[in-house]
């Protein structure tokens, strides 16, 4: 009888033991299927939410080595010697662009209105100012202007922004784009064509090839012109940019099928967005 007044404790004890356990596996379980979820992206905690996880976790001393599941142990104890050090936490991410930068940026679309945003970071490069592409197209959008070759302050429509507004239904762009691959000779360049209907952003991407010729441009051309009887789609316009790798067969299809061909300015890739925002999304 008294042997179990003594047993009855422990039994007590390790029950509890085994249903926290089981507490802790069920909330590394949804760790585990939320980290899931979100693929690669990183998780970022606030200095709120370290300040919280560091105070829990001074409750045993910070052996979190089992438990820890949002950041890597070594992470976690950076933040334990910050803590002790008096060091606040680090800033993750880009940081702000100064307010002289943001001038500057905007300085430059006022007094030159025909610079789009690739331009500017070119001159900004010039000057030593680090800064992203990104950065600069949400700057200009947020002052008014609309990031391209020919750009104006908002609500002024440009000759080629009404042109292409009239005729997308009619407007096919297309442009190459390449890819880096492994082979048994060596690393080789593959080259894709793609062709966009402006109108509808339908895309008809070519094969890849190694050796883009002018008889394989051409067929691509012939291939275009089928799919766009197939999907009925009235072509009026062909827009590309004056890369060599055109031929004058490939321009003779189209003329032949009463498609006209437009150029885009010289060094001005922009001026060809549909194409290239299709291909920059594909490649990202």
């Amino acid at each position: 009888m008294f042997r179990w007044l003594y047993i009855l404790p422990y039994l007590i004890h390790e029950a509890g033991a085994a249903r926290r356990d089981a507490r802790i596996r069920f909330l590394n379980a949804q760790v585990e299927i939320l980290r899931r979820k979100l693929g690669g992206n990183r998780v970022i905690p606030s200095p709120d939410d370290r300040a919280r996880l560091l105070a829990i976790g001074s409750e045993f001393n910070h052996d979190v080595g089992g438990v820890i599941g949002i950041v890597t142990p070594q992470t976690y104890s950076r933040w334990v010697v910050d803590q002790r050090e008096g060091r606040k936490p680090r800033q993750v991410g880009r940081p702000r662009v100064s307010r002289n930068v943001r001038a500057l940026i905007k300085r430059l679309a006022k007094e030159n209105g025909s610079w789009g945003y690739r331009r500017i970071l070119g001159e900004l490069r010039k000057l030593r100012v680090r800064v992203g592409r990104s950065s600069i197209r949400r700057i200009l959008k947020d002052a008014g202007f609309t990031p391209s070759p020919t750009r104006r302050s908002r609500g002024e429509e440009t000759t080629w922004q009404k042109f292409i507004r009239l005729h997308m239904n009619t407007l096919v762009a297309c442009d190459f784009f390449t890819k880096a691959v492994v082979t048994p000779l060596g690393v080789r360049t593959a080259y894709c064509l793609a062709f966009i209907h402006v109108g509808s952003r339908r895309v008809f991407l070519s094969p890849a090839t190694y050796h883009p010729h002018g008889g394989w441009v051409e067929q691509q051309a012939h291939n275009v012109t089928m799919w766009l009887d197939e999907c009925n789609i009235e072509s009026r316009f062909i827009l590309r940019d004056r890369d060599t790798k055109y031929s004058n067969a490939f321009d003779r299809v189209f003329q032949n099928a009463g498609i006209r061909r437009l150029h885009t300015p010289v060094l001005a890739p922009d001026a060809n967005a549909f194409a290239e925002a299709w291909i920059g999304a594909i490649k990202r």
